[in-house]
């Protein structure tokens, strides 16, 4: 997965989980790296880096499916159809 989804997928579930954003504030450095992301991700991050953020976030587009199913919201099937006789 590129780092610009990783990064994505890990400011969703910071904005979408309390309990993710009340451990980034205690160990943001911890909870970065538990997530998959590189060190000079976590290192842009925490020092403020606006533009090597944005080298980040403005590689090649991802499909939006990769980051839901990272973050486990991706939809779920629906019930299975029965036919009518």
């Amino acid at each position: 997965m590129p780092e610009s989804a990783k990064l994505a997928a890990f400011l969703l579930s910071l904005d979408v989980s309390p309990e993710a954003f009340a451990r980034f504030q205690e160990n943001p450095r911890r909870e970065m790296r538990q997530f998959g992301l590189s060190r000079a991700t976590i290192d842009a991050v925490l020092s403020g880096d606006a533009v090597g953020i944005w080298h980040i976030l403005l590689a090649p587009p991802t499909r939006s499916f990769h980051i839901a199913v990272v973050v486990g919201t991706h939809p779920k099937p629906g019930p299975k159809k029965t036919r009518k006789r």
